[in-house]
């Protein structure tokens, strides 16, 4: 199963706090990212945005409650999600083989718990020299599966684990 987001939820996220090293949470940004959207089976895990933050930041007035005026200034970061349309951004009961999820951030491709997680980055960025362009994309090559006794479900005879990122390769390409 292939998944795949226009959502930049890692520039979006990457301010998700971590308190110090753990030994349940990992250290990557990218990873504990990727965690919160398969814990919470959804491509855009954070309801509501994180608030932008600004050089004078004074969210005092959101705790101690402002009138909408004084609010008009205050912007929400991240995207702007229509609460009757969340269920269109879950995952569902099973998690994808492929999570394909652009962001503005530097291009990676990860497995994380069992998941190829790609992030291409920016097909085209902006360069100094207006004649040149440049950016990255993501070649996925899967192999075809091959059935071993040890990628059989215990108690079931008939079914086996895809394992899709054992037979995978990513190559990120630079466009120039």
């Amino acid at each position: 199963m292939i998944a795949c987001s226009n959502l930049d939820i890692f520039k979006d996220l990457r301010e998700v706090f971590s308190s110090g090293p753990s030994a349940t949470l990992p250290s990557n940004r990218f990873e504990r990212i990727a965690g919160h959207v398969f814990d919470q089976r959804r491509f855009y895990p954070v309801f509501p945005g994180s608030i932008k933050k600004t050089n004078k930041d004074n969210n005092e007035g959101l705790y101690t409650g402002l009138m909408g005026e004084q609010l008009a200034t205050t912007m929400v970061g991240g995207s702007s999600l229509e609460v009757p349309y969340m269920g269109l951004a879950e995952l569902g009961d099973t998690l994808p083989d492929l999570l394909i999820a652009p962001s503005e951030l530097k291009f990676f491709a990860k497995v994380i718990r069992g998941v190829i997680v790609i992030n291409p980055g920016n097909f085209i960025r902006p360069h100094n020299d207006p004649n040149k362009e440049e950016g990255t994309y993501v070649t996925v090559s899967i192999g075809r599966p091959e059935v071993n006794e040890e990628d059989k479900v215990p108690n079931h005879d008939d079914l086996y684990y895809n394992h899709v990122y054992r037979r995978s390769r990513v190559d990120i390409m630079r466009n120039s």
